[in-house]
């Protein structure tokens, strides 16, 4: 598979800020277009979501479809679907990393640059910075944003690891 270039950080706010002014139904249709299309990483995001707090659930459910949906404008091909063990491979080594974060944090280090390590360094970025507030304008405890943070950051590979549709 030939190398893909990282979205640029002007295509994620160009897609959000579309996205934030749809109207309710259009989406409610990407949701419904996400869990059609890639029902494995649905799946996979919302039996992760089970594991976090609510706050946290809600982020993981508003989050993960717009990281699909910028991957689908982007790819004006299309996604092709995602083989679960490919996100699970995925989710692994991502685990691996967020437990290094974790780590640092504790002992009062300084954590690795996740964006420095991903495909996808902007769109990481936005979501590390959606995920920290809640509608509430809270931020999210600690283990529930590096909970969040693993999640979205396996969604936001595999989608860049993707094939063609």
């Amino acid at each position: 598979m030939a190398q893909r270039r990282p979205i640029s950080r002007m295509a994620v706010e160009a897609t959000v800020l579309r996205l934030g002014e749809a109207e309710a139904e259009a989406a409610h249709g990407l949701y419904e277009r996400w869990i059609e299309e890639q029902p494995e990483l649905a799946a996979f995001v919302l039996g992760s979501a089970l594991q976090m707090g609510e706050a946290a659930r809600t982020q993981a459910a508003t989050l993960a479809p717009v990281v699909y949906e910028v991957f689908r404008v982007v790819r004006s091909g299309g996604l092709g679907r995602l083989d679960p063990g490919r996100i699970q491979g995925i989710l692994e080594r991502n685990r691996a990393l967020i437990g290094e974060v974790a780590a640092a944090l504790a002992e009062g280090g300084e954590p690795p640059n996740l964006a420095e390590q991903t495909p996808e360094p902007a769109l990481l970025d936005y979501v590390a910075q959606a995920a920290a507030e809640t509608e509430a304008g809270e931020e999210l405890p600690g283990g529930d944003f590096l909970q969040l943070l693993l999640v979205l950051k396996t969604v936001i590979e595999a989608l860049h690891e993707a094939p063609e549709a």
